[in-house]
Protein backbone atom coordinates (compact mmCIF):
# COMPACT_ATOMS: atom_id res chain seq x y z
CA UNK A 1 0.00 0.00 0.00
CA UNK A 2 3.13 2.58 0.47
CA UNK A 3 3.97 2.15 -2.98
CA UNK A 4 0.39 3.06 -4.34
CA UNK A 5 0.29 6.04 -1.98
CA UNK A 6 3.75 7.71 -3.46
CA UNK A 7 3.45 6.89 -7.07
CA UNK A 8 1.96 9.17 -10.01
CA UNK A 9 -1.04 8.76 -12.15
CA UNK A 10 1.55 8.43 -14.82
CA UNK A 11 3.00 5.68 -13.53
CA UNK A 12 -0.55 3.91 -12.87
CA UNK A 13 0.17 1.19 -15.38
CA UNK A 14 3.33 0.49 -14.46
CA UNK A 15 2.66 -0.30 -11.00
CA UNK A 16 -0.13 -2.48 -11.92
CA UNK A 17 1.86 -4.36 -14.09
CA UNK A 18 4.19 -4.61 -11.19
CA UNK A 19 1.84 -6.03 -8.45
CA UNK A 20 0.46 -8.49 -11.19
CA UNK A 21 3.96 -9.86 -11.87
CA UNK A 22 4.84 -10.12 -8.29
CA UNK A 23 1.54 -11.98 -7.47
CA UNK A 24 3.07 -15.01 -9.19
CA UNK A 25 6.43 -14.72 -8.04
CA UNK A 26 7.07 -13.19 -4.85
CA UNK A 27 10.57 -13.96 -4.47
CA UNK A 28 12.14 -12.46 -7.15
CA UNK A 29 10.38 -9.67 -6.66
CA UNK A 30 10.53 -8.80 -3.26
CA UNK A 31 13.67 -7.00 -3.74
CA UNK A 32 12.38 -5.23 -6.16
CA UNK A 33 9.53 -4.11 -3.95
CA UNK A 34 11.96 -2.84 -1.59
CA UNK A 35 14.02 -0.82 -4.20
CA UNK A 36 10.51 0.75 -5.21
CA UNK A 37 9.78 1.74 -1.72
CA UNK A 38 13.03 3.38 -1.27
CA UNK A 39 12.40 5.24 -4.60
CA UNK A 40 9.22 6.44 -3.95
CA UNK A 41 9.89 7.50 -0.26
CA UNK A 42 12.63 9.72 -1.44
CA UNK A 43 10.27 11.55 -4.69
Amino acid sequence: MCIKFAISQERESEILVFYYLRKYNKTKWKNIDLKYRVEKASV
